[in-house]
């Protein structure tokens, strides 16, 4: 009872190079782990009664959407725009900050996590195991069919493991005790941003440097360290006149204010036109062309089913991430992303260059990019209307000057403004949409499910299948 074996504390570390990075130097490689598939078994069991119990309780902030259940980046990607459009509208500048821990997993408190375990209120075996989990662990690198000596690992959670996301997310979640009223946060694992906005700048330098002091704080309380050099600013605003950025400080180093960033897959810029993140995707999906392209060859090529599931593994897939927020922009930028539609329609077709656009809706049966938006958006509000405890639910149902865009038609509207008639137009009763909600009874309280094998009993080379039928009759 209470015994951990050795080999479940071992794990092989494969590096895997970062794309466009020296890979003469070792911090450009990404560790994959390989972990005791036993043991893996295990964690899901304890990290399903874990989980039950932290969200039975209420005991993760609401904020985090990261390996959370019916949550997602969308969510967050979604607040901040309808967070920094709502700004707009009322002439405000928005300031972001976003974070980027430095080696986050590798560098989280072990000793921490007991603690907050401590303080959840949970005792006895729990505890214990993960304790166990985490203590006297090693690893070994290997590069082909060679590896290399053990060696300890006395600090972080491990990775490759499925505890590890949840016991982060545990440790992690005291950075929202740091925002006060005035500011929104975002948090998606270790993905953290935190925003204010306000027509005077004094007013939202004071609130977000006085944020930074006690991030400061709590990251020097808990281990976690902000890399200064990652740490980026963005000033949202669209008024003409002059008006200077913000002068922000972590540990004593001024936060550049840049004027595009990426985070949560979504490239963002000042105005939030969406047009650094539009020739994002064309550059990334011009290159998946060329391999549809060499697939298409009409003398060995695949056939037209295949080339239309790859086209929409490779291509429509990055144009569907992140197509419901970024989709309410100007219509002259989306266009760039229609020719990449009809030009991998084409190729996956075999169709000519003078194929009417239309013909290759019906021959490949797929809609255009805009019906797909208007798919997507409703599938994600209606999934939205079933967990009311979502952040994201607030600003999507109950956007606060949604009125304000009915008479000012030159603004652009947020997801919710924009995508609630639609919702409503389809008339879905609201008794067809039941909230989600956790089983009552915990995981440790349910009995397997019992499995009749006695046909196992029964050889497959002297058996009939007539024998079969009738016995599994």
């Amino acid at each position: 009872m209470g015994c951990f074996p050795p080999s479940w504390r071992n794990a092989i570390v494969i590096p895997f190079p970062k794309s466009g990075k020296d890979h003469s130097n070792p911090a450009n490689y990404r560790p994959i782990s390989l972990t005791s598939c036993l043991c893996k078994t295990l964690e899901r069991m304890i990290n399903d009664r874990l989980v039950w119990f932290l969200e039975n309780n209420n005991l993760l902030s609401n904020i985090q959407c990261g390996f959370r259940q019916n949550r997602n980046a969308i969510d967050h990607l979604i607040r901040l725009d309808s967070y920094i459009h709502d700004a707009f509208a009322r002439k405000e500048h928005v300031v972001t900050v976003f974070f980027d821990l430095e080696k986050a997993y590798d560098t989280t408190w072990q000793h921490g996590i007991l603690q907050d375990l401590h303080q959840f209120g949970l005792r006895g075996h729990l505890p214990l195991f993960i304790q166990h989990f985490m203590t006297d662990r090693s690893f070994s690198v290997r590069i082909g069919q060679t590896c290399s000596d053990s060696f300890r690992q006395d600090m972080g959670v491990p990775q490759g493991s499925v505890l590890s996301v949840t016991l982060f997310a545990i440790k992690i979640n005291s950075i929202v005790s740091c925002l006060n009223s005035g500011i929104t946060g975002t948090l998606f694992v270790d993905d953290f941003s935190i925003s204010c906005c306000s027509r005077n700048m004094d007013f939202i330098e004071r609130q977000l440097q006085q944020c930074l002091h006690r991030l400061e704080s709590w990251s020097n309380h808990n281990g976690f360290k902000f890399s200064s050099s990652k740490t980026v600013c963005m000033h949202f605003c669209k008024l003409r006149r002059f008006h200077p950025n913000p002068t922000l400080y972590l540990s004593s180093i001024e936060i550049p204010v840049v004027k595009e960033f990426k985070f949560l897959g979504l490239v963002f810029d000042p105005q939030l036109s969406y047009l650094p993140h539009i020739k994002y995707l064309v550059t990334k999906c011009k290159r998946s062309l060329d391999i549809l392209r060499v697939l298409a060859s009409t003398q060995w090529g695949c056939d037209r089913d295949t080339l239309l599931t790859i086209y929409r593994l490779l291509i429509r897939s990055k144009l569907d991430y992140g197509s419901i927020i970024y989709g309410a922009t100007r219509h002259s930028y989306l266009r760039y992303l229609n020719s990449i539609h009809h030009s991998g329609l084409r190729l996956s077709l075999g169709a000519f260059r003078t194929t009417p656009i239309d013909s290759l809706y019906a021959a490949a049966h797929e809609p255009s990019l805009g019906y797909r938006r208007l798919q997507l958006s409703l599938d994600y509000i209606t999934r939205l209307r079933a967990n009311p405890d979502n952040p994201a639910y607030s600003c999507v149902f109950s956007p606060p000057i949604s009125d304000f865009y009915d008479t000012h038609q030159s603004l652009i509207p947020p997801f919710g403004v924009n995508t609630l008639p639609h919702f409503e137009a389809s008339n879905i009763p609201s008794t067809h949409i039941l909230p989600q909600r956790l089983p009552h009874i915990p995981p440790w309280f349910l009995y397997p499910p019992p499995v009749d094998l006695s046909l196992h009993d029964y050889l497959k080379t002297t058996t009939s299948p007539l024998v079969y039928r009738s016995l599994f009759a």
